[in-house]
């Protein structure tokens, strides 16, 4: 450790200063010893064995030496050293001092950065609140990061407010609270009230919090008559399911008359069919009568004999049968009797089940009318806005107009996926689409499809209604066209293209694993999504072909080297991936890492903190794969639906100054083989085919709208869920509300 020791002795003629520099020696040596041999820096550099290697680009906390300063013409003396967030290779290029693979010791960082967050420094104050966040062995300390990080922010260090507006809105180590929350935010974006009316972001939670209670005994009215409704519903239902269950039971009673209608029908006709072969028996007889009155006087007397047998057998018969005939049919009877009974009960239960019915139904539209008739509270939110997110849609210039209704294209034969947002800060009551209800989940989020159609002239009127709490109304209609949309996107003068800077992509895609299972789209999608970064939207890309550790930390460096404030870095990754839910800590997995050793595993901390050294000010992450370490939407520029062009095109343009870090996963921590069309993974389809399909200046924030509507109806049909995450990264140096812009290439126009 340096010691430095200023003495200064003055007499009236001359001035001695004696400068007395102490300076403890660090040996470097072959040792075996762990602390040995992780410590590197100074002029010893790296070792030949460590040159080159993926270590040389892992960011580290280094304490550089001090500087060489002079006072006047006779001084001269050395500061004290400083502390900085660099390379292990650029801390050693510049003599500093730092602690190779610790990131985890917690005290050696802390120690590191607290004396100069102590005098005030806001980037100093910064760290130390991210290590108290951080905590010692994943344990973090919100509290103690509160406290740094509003030092800083107060001083205007822009992460810092993003980040404790981040712990206000979860009440992390603070009191949750959404207005607060919001005050940072707002801090953060540099934005006026201008420019945060054009937002979403915030304030609509900060006053619903301040208008709750405003709310009254009205909203009190309708939670009720709601409430009634429902039982009402719900009993409507019970008696619906009791009327389809007793008209079973009645139709079952109906069906066993029948069958007793129809037997004793049978008996009739067998009774009729007796009758008639008696009365064939008796002509019989007369005949045989006649032949033997004929005979001869010793027939005779044989003849009486055989008709008095006979009489005596027919009629015993005839008793014997008709006393069992008249025995079943008044069984027969009463049987009917009691089925006849039982159908007329259940008729006058059936009609009284009606009448019910039709009293609930009654009621209820009573009740519906009495809730549309509710007179609007104005609570001071905003109405409900409706957005179109999937296809991407320009809001004015761009785009096909039919009878005064925008227009989306349509194939024929196939169905149309439409997916949207509805923005309601009040409070959503209801939302219909082409006068049916529809459910919209707590992200504002809908999807419908539509019907195919089937001829070239045919069009499709959807027509979107959303009412919200204060009964105030949004309507949007769209027509379903069909054909293809040739509308060029809007353009981009140079002076805005200026604004918008530069734009570069990594793009990484890893199938050959030697150790773990090798995959078999993911150099295929990564090749797709650079083609079409380069040649639809302007990227100068470098691509990664099966990349190691080394390959990957090193490309992301170059880029730190090369990257200006001007320009937008995309870092594409699909490979295998792990993510440790609970801490939230993930991996990317290069293609020469082993399954039991993680040395070689890519911990996505290392990947924040090289891109936090980038000096890009738009950097978005887009990984097939996983990606820990979220921020909350709320740091997110969201763009207000329904602005003008004019009006999005000049918060574009503000959004396209600030400082951003965003990442897009698919979901899932590895891409999901051979699912979607055309031989890619269901993420990546969905991101190529709406980056191909789109017409606009596109902010990511509704591209993933887009992509999240498309991923998850696609997972679905494979009995799968996946569902992709957008979030700011957390500790990259996001320090705005902003967003990565896309800007098709045959936008740019000459100003």
């Amino acid at each position: 450790m340096f010691d430095y020791l200023y003495v200064l002795k003055k007499t009236r003629t001359t001035c001695l200063i004696l400068v007395v520099l102490s300076i403890g020696l660090f040996s470097s040596c072959k040792s075996n010893s762990k602390q040995d041999s992780q410590t590197a820096g100074g002029d010893t550099g790296l070792s030949s064995s460590e040159a080159g290697s993926s270590d040389d680009f892992v960011t580290v906390d280094c304490l550089l030496p001090g500087q060489m300063r002079r006072l006047g013409t006779h001084v001269t003396f050395v500061t004290a050293r400083r502390p900085a967030r660099v390379t292990a290779q650029d801390c050693a290029i510049r003599g500093g001092e730092y602690t190779l693979s610790d990131r985890a010791d917690y005290q050696t960082s802390l120690k590191l950065w607290l004396d100069a967050a102590q005098e005030g420094d806001p980037k100093s104050q910064y760290y130390v609140g991210t290590l108290y966040e951080k905590g010692p062995k994943g344990t973090p300390d919100y509290a103690l990061a509160a406290v740094w990080y509003q030092k800083a922010a107060e001083q205007g260090h822009h992460q810092a407010a993003m980040n404790l507006g981040r712990l206000y809105e979860k009440g992390l180590g603070v009191p949750k609270n959404g207005s607060t929350a919001f005050k940072w935010y707002r801090q953060a974006s540099g934005l006026g009230q201008a420019g945060l009316s054009m937002l979403m972001n915030g304030e609509a939670s900060s006053r619903i919090q301040d208008l709750e209670k405003a709310m009254g005994d009205k909203e009190k009215e309708i939670y009720q008559l709601r409430t009634h409704i429902n039982e009402i519903t719900q009993e409507l239902s019970q008696l619906r399911n009791q009327f389809r269950q007793q008209s079973s039971e009645a139709e079952t009673e109906h069906q066993k008359l029948s069958t007793i209608e129809g037997k004793y029908e049978g008996i009739q006709t067998q009774i009729k069919g007796e009758q008639a072969q008696h009365e064939r028996d008796q002509a019989e007889l007369q005949k045989l009568k006649s032949l033997l009155t004929q005979k001869s006087t010793v027939t005779k007397s044989m003849h009486q004999r055989i008709q008095e047998l006979e009489t005596s057998l027919s009629q015993s018969m005839r008793n014997a049968r008709q006393e069992q005939l008249q025995r079943e049919m008044q069984t027969i009877q009463v049987k009917l009797d009691n089925q006849k009974k039982v159908v007329t009960e259940r008729n006058q239960e059936v009609q009284q089940l009606h009448q019910q019915i039709a009293s609930l139904e009654k009621e209820a539209a009573e009740r519906n009318s009495e809730l549309e008739k509710t007179p609007s509270i104005d609570l001071g939110f905003e109405g409900p806005t409706i957005e179109i997110v999937d296809p991407p849609m320009p809001s004015t210039r761009g785009i096909i107009v039919v009878g005064d209704v925008p227009s989306i294209p349509a194939q024929v034969g196939v169905s149309r996926h439409l997916a949207g947002r509805v923005i309601a800060p009040a409070g959503l009551r209801m939302f219909k689409i082409n006068g049916h209800s529809v459910q919209v989940d707590d992200q504002g989020m809908f999807a419908m499809d539509f019907p195919p159609i089937q001829e070239s002239h045919e069009t499709l009127l959807v027509q979107i209604m959303a009412v919200d709490i204060q009964n105030k109304h949004a309507a949007k209609k769209i027509r379903l066209v069909a054909g293809q949309s040739v509308v060029p996107p809007p353009s981009v003068s140079e002076e805005d293209m200026d604004v918008f800077g530069n734009y570069y992509a990594l793009v990484i895609g890893n199938d050959k694993y030697q150790h773990w299972n090798p995959l078999q789209n993911a150099v295929a999608d990564a090749q797709a999504v650079a083609d079409i970064l380069e040649t639809r939207y302007g990227f100068e890309v470098t691509f990664l072909k099966d990349a190691t550790r080394l390959d990957i930390l090193k490309g992301l460096n170059n880029f730190r080297k090369s990257l200006t404030e001007n320009d937008n870095l995309l870092v594409y990754y699909a490979g295998h991936g792990h993510l440790e839910k609970d801490i939230d800590r993930g991996y990317w997995i290069p293609v020469d890492a082993e399954i039991d050793d993680t040395s070689q595993w890519i911990l996505t901390p290392s990947i924040t903190d090289l891109l936090e050294l980038i000096s890009a000010k738009h950097i978005l992450v887009v990984a097939d794969s996983c990606f820990a370490g979220k921020m909350t939407r709320s740091g997110l520029a969201q763009l207000r639906p329904g602005l003008s062009e004019e009006k999005r095109m000049k918060m574009l343009r503000t959004v396209a100054k600030k400082r951003v870090r965003t990442a897009m996963t698919s979901g899932g921590e590895q891409p999901v083989l051979d699912s979607g069309k055309g031989g890619h993974s269901i993420f990546t389809g969905a991101f190529l085919a709406l980056l191909g399909e789109n017409q606009t200046i596109l902010e990511t924030e509704r591209l993933f709208l887009a992509i999240r509507t498309r991923v998850v109806s696609a997972a679905g049909q494979y009995q799968m869920e996946q569902i992709p995450t957008y979030w700011p990264i957390q500790f990259a140096g996001h320090e705005s509300l902003g967003d990565f812009i896309f800007i098709p290439q045959n936008s740019k126009v000459p100003s």
